[in-house]
């Protein structure tokens, strides 16, 4: 009995060893921790493609005990890319092509076994990615901004892109005004309709249905939401005049909708979008330094 009980925990212990996961690599910077890239480059004007500038993380493997086989890690950094195989201390480059809209640099690493599970692991970053269409071009570029400037007493904001000669500057307008906001969706709760009182080829009246059966227009097609990202839902609003590209640049017509929260890709940050400014069709970015400006609302 004591045999057959010790065969079993014996069998259980050789099922649960081979998924048992080790500790993490050490990562500098650490995880979750900010990371940059290099100073340097940041302002070398020979850089003709800020997505192509770089920064690195040094990988460190844990000390593998006496008489264990030394474990291999591999690391994705997009789906696109091949895989990195990590067996020793590593030196891994990333560009600003990787930062998300929201600054961040996402991998994704397990151990080179064919059971492993797969863990996701980030960094921060202070850079953006703007997403902007010229006027004469119809294809988005993404554009990194290095530094977001709040200006309170001047209500401003700078945006300043890597490379660029002028930052860019959204006037933050001193009261904010929301979108016109679409009614609360109705409780579509269930009414019989009166198909018994109906005579031989005679049509329902639609047009007397009880309220919930007469949902707004606006709910079937919303055009106006249909090709902007940030949704009209809590968001405000100004002119495209309030986004400035090119410090000298021509009064629009265009409009803005701007969140002061809960931006795309990270929750800390605003983000604005504009439409039809004078030498742009589109742009939209997330906000970083857009906390002074919550206290005016």
């Amino acid at each position: 009995m004591i045999l057959r009980r010790l065969h079993s925990l014996l069998c259980l212990a050789i099922l649960i060893a081979p998924s048992m996961s080790l500790a993490l690599p050490k990562f500098s910077p650490e995880l979750n921790s900010s990371i940059q890239v290099d100073t340097l480059a940041t302002y070398n004007r020979n850089v003709t493609k800020p997505l192509n500038l770089r920064g690195q993380i040094i990988v460190t493997l844990p000390k593998t005990p006496k008489g264990k086989k030394k474990q291999c890690w591999i690391i994705t950094k997009h789906i696109e890319l091949p895989d990195i195989l990590v067996c020793q201390t590593m030196t891994i480059f990333f560009s600003l092509k990787e930062i998300s809209s929201g600054g961040y640099l996402r991998w994704k690493i397990k151990e080179n076994r064919m059971d492993a599970k797969t863990q996701k692991i980030s960094w921060s970053s202070p850079y953006r990615v703007a997403e902007f269409i010229g006027a004469s071009l119809k294809t988005p570029r993404w554009i990194p901004i290095r530094l977001c400037e709040a200006l309170p007493g001047s209500h401003k904001i700078l945006l300043h892109p890597f490379l660029a000669k002028s930052p860019w500057t959204f006037s933050v307008p001193e009261k904010h005004e929301l979108w016109p906001q679409l009614a609360e969706p109705p409780n579509l709760y269930y009414h019989s309709l009166p198909l018994e009182s109906l005579k031989p080829g005679e049509k329902v009246d639609l047009s007397n249905l009880p309220e919930p059966y007469n949902i707004p227009r606006i709910y079937r097609s919303d055009k106006v939401t249909a090709h902007w990202a940030i949704p009209r839902r809590d968001a405000f609003r100004t002119t495209s005049d309030a986004f400035m590209v090119e410090s000298n640049q021509a009064p629009a017509a265009g409009e803005c909708r701007y969140h002061l929260k809960d931006a795309q890709d990270n929750p800390n940050d605003g983000w604005i979008e504009c439409h039809n400014g004078f030498d742009y069709e589109v742009v939209k970015v997330n906000i970083s330094c857009i906390e002074p400006f919550r206290k005016t609302f």
